[in-house]
């Protein structure tokens, strides 16, 4: 097989366009047009057809292109394995752990699709827990994560982007009827979202710290059943909180202490100079976080993210 011709195809198909394919290129359409027929016919396929001006793949157009995406998209991480240039564009791919799943998360994967767009696509993955985050780290199913842990590992580097604080909300009714919060809290079953087994540990040391004993509790993986279940009166619930929003018909309930954990983007430590991570650090930099010992650095002033005293020497 001519891998030049492979090439001509697979940018064409990419851009879905020939002109697209060929500025990106820097050759003339009827070059990459010609080296798209030359794979055709010594391989007896038709790759592409045509409606008007548009470009649609055939069957075994997209059979070719699965495989050609795969190849070059290895071939760019070589490239940009031994450079520093913003050239070698491909899809990144970034694990998002399922208790962090919330919209301060979404803001800064968006801000970072917007940072990284110009050289691919930005995929992100569910990961149910820190052990599959790390194992998707490891076997490259992912190409950084983004996690809750503060691990410490040899392998890895990571970089705080924030922190994420979680509340107590009740109903509007339960607010009004219970004017000892501490009442409310040892009448009321409470439901639980998006915690870890750290933050289990910091709610149950603040519990004990209150002599408070909740009357139950229970822990599900649907955010909104716990918010119905809330508005009606059923329980109150521990949520992922955000600046400026507040769950709709609910109260947040004052409690002692605030439950404040970190969050952060952590990556193989091999992989630190690749352009993905490079446009993250760059996106850390736009927010006014300094690049210099950025793993050190435990702050990203993101909208949404409630404020760290941070002293950098």
């Amino acid at each position: 097989m001519n891998w030049n011709h492979l090439y001509c195809f697979y940018e064409v198909a990419k851009n879905n366009s020939l002109k697209e394919a060929s500025r990106s290129m820097g050759l003339a359409s009827s070059t990459v047009s010609e080296q798209v027929k030359k794979l055709e016919e010594a391989h007896g396929l038709e790759l592409f057809s045509r409606k008007g001006r548009e470009l649609i793949l055939t069957s075994e157009g997209e059979r070719v292109f699965t495989y050609a995406k795969e190849m070059f998209a290895k071939g760019k991480r070589l490239v940009d394995s031994l450079s520093f240039n913003d050239e070698a564009g491909y899809s990144v791919r970034v694990s998002i752990e399922t208790h962090l799943e919330n919209r301060t998360i979404d803001n800064f994967i968006k801000k970072y699709w917007k940072n990284y767009s110009a050289f691919g696509l930005v995929e992100t993955k569910r990961s149910k827990n820190l052990s599959q985050s790390i194992y998707f780290l490891e076997h490259d199913v992912v190409d950084w994560m983004i996690t809750s842990s503060d691990l410490i590992d040899t392998r890895f580097d990571k970089v705080k982007i924030g922190e994420l604080s979680y509340d107590f909300y009740c109903s509007d009714e339960l607010y009004e009827k219970y004017k000892d919060k501490r009442e409310l809290l040892k009448r009321i079953p409470l439901g639980r979202f998006g915690t870890t087994e750290d933050i289990e540990e910091s709610i149950k040391a603040h519990f004990l710290d209150l002599s408070y004993f909740p009357k139950e509790q229970f822990f599900s993986e649907h955010s909104e059943l716990l918010l119905s279940l809330c508005r009606d009166g059923e329980i109150i619930t521990f949520l992922p909180s955000f600046k400026n929003y507040k769950p709709t018909g609910l109260k947040r309930v004052e409690v002692a202490k605030d439950f404040n954990f970190p969050i952060y983007g952590m990556y193989k430590k091999s992989n630190g100079q690749l352009l993905y991570i490079r446009k993250l650090i760059e996106l850390l930099s736009e927010l006014n976080i300094q690049p210099e010992n950025l793993a050190q650095i435990p702050y990203v002033n993101l909208s949404g993210w409630r404020p760290v005293d941070v002293k950098i020497n």
